[in-house]
Formats: structure tokens, sequence, C-alpha cells
């Protein structure tokens, strides 16, 4: 009875494991749940809920980009 047990235990444990799985670099990192962004190809691109943006990387005045989800299309806007 008690072999049954544990085979059943040891049977479940092994099925609900599952295989990680990588995260490539072609997804979309998200900042949080409406705003996500992705670089590929030096092209950067950004959505935000139903909106979506693509700019060149070397179109950005700084090498690093603080945006806040308030102020981002904004922000977007005026680098044109």
């Amino acid at each position: 009875m008690k072999l049954k047990i544990l085979l059943l235990i040891a049977f479940c444990t092994l099925i609900s494991c599952k295989r990680e799985q990588k995260i490539s670099s072609a997804e979309w990192t998200s900042i949080s749940h409406r705003l996500k962004y992705k670089e590929h190809n030096n092209v950067l691109q950004l959505k935000s809920g139903n909106f979506a943006y693509d700019f060149k990387s070397g179109a950005f005045p700084f090498k690093k980009i603080i945006l806040l989800n308030a102020s981002m299309a904004g922000y977007i806007t005026e680098l044109g």
C-alpha cells in the first residue's frame, strides 16, 4: 500500500514538472501591464495599450531613456 502511494506521488510529481522556457531577446519586455517594449535590428518598438510606436535607436538624443506611463506619449511625440 505504501509503495502504491509513493509511486502515485512520484508519478504526479513527474507529470507536474514542466520544462523551463528560455526567454529570447525577441520577446517583449513588460514595464507595466499596458506598457512594453522590445529592441530588434536597431529599432525600438513600444506598445502602450492599443498604440504602437517604432523608433530607430540612433534617433534618441540620449543613450538611456526613462519613460513614465503618464508622460510617455508626449515625450515620444516631441522626439518626432
